[in-house]
């Protein structure tokens, strides 16, 4: 029993980065959560944005200057797996370099790219001055209304995008229900849904850069 619950685990570290792992399934009348890796510690290229070239953790970011860009880490969402009733948790990691008089940074949560449907956005605020690689959380969640379809209304809203610094807060990552207002977005939730982070500065001054180190999905019955 041991040697296959071992086996089990080493299937599940080797596949692919946008392979659904497990459940949903029932542990001590407790649900657990089908689990999306959709991309862990690495230093691919397009994982690191930023105002200059920026070097952070060993790779040097791709200058974006003021045009929003996605991250190249995205989570793909299985096709039916948003249902009515389903939430989705969304789990990122992200390291930032920023100057002593920081600019501004906006977040948006989008379906496929940086034009695709937009599901949450951000108010434009200043980031936490001289930071160097320092991580922080930016998590999100979505919410099924519906059997899945051609367009189906998706809920979506963050849960946690916190900094550690002295203010002990992140300010560029406001809960919203989509755009204005709820329910606004719809989705082909009969199909595979691409989730991307993106990100766009206020201004072009050197020396700011944001990577997107990790992101998992939880996906809840």
């Amino acid at each position: 029993m041991l040697k296959l619950f071992l086996l089990s685990i080493s299937i599940a570290v080797s596949l692919s980065a946008q392979t659904l792992i497990g459940g949903p399934r029932t542990i001590a009348g407790t649900v657990m959560p089908s689990v999306v890796n959709c991309g862990n510690f690495s230093t691919a290229a397009g994982d690191t944005l930023g105002t200059s070239a920026v070097s952070m953790g060993g790779q040097a970011a791709t200058d974006i200057g003021i045009t929003e860009t996605a991250f190249a880490k995205t989570c793909v969402i299985p096709a039916s797996a948003i249902a009515a009733g389903t939430k989705v948790e969304f789990h990122g990691l992200i390291a930032q370099t920023t100057i002593a008089s920081p600019i501004t940074a906006l977040y948006k949560v989008r379906l496929t790219n940086a034009s695709g449907t937009e599901m949450i956005t951000s108010t434009a605020a200043s980031m936490v001055a001289s930071l160097t690689y320092r991580p922080a959380n930016l998590n999100w969640a979505c919410y099924g209304t519906a059997a899945p379809g051609a367009a189906v209304n998706v809920a979506c809203l963050t849960e946690q995008h916190n900094n550690p610094s002295a203010a002990g807060t992140f300010p560029a990552w406001t809960s919203t229900f989509n755009t204005s207002a709820a329910f606004a977005a719809t989705a082909a939730t009969n199909g595979a849904l691409t989730f991307v982070v993106t990100i766009t500065f206020g201004a072009t001054t050197d020396g700011t850069a944001v990577q997107l180190l990790a992101l998992k999905a939880f996906i809840w019955p």
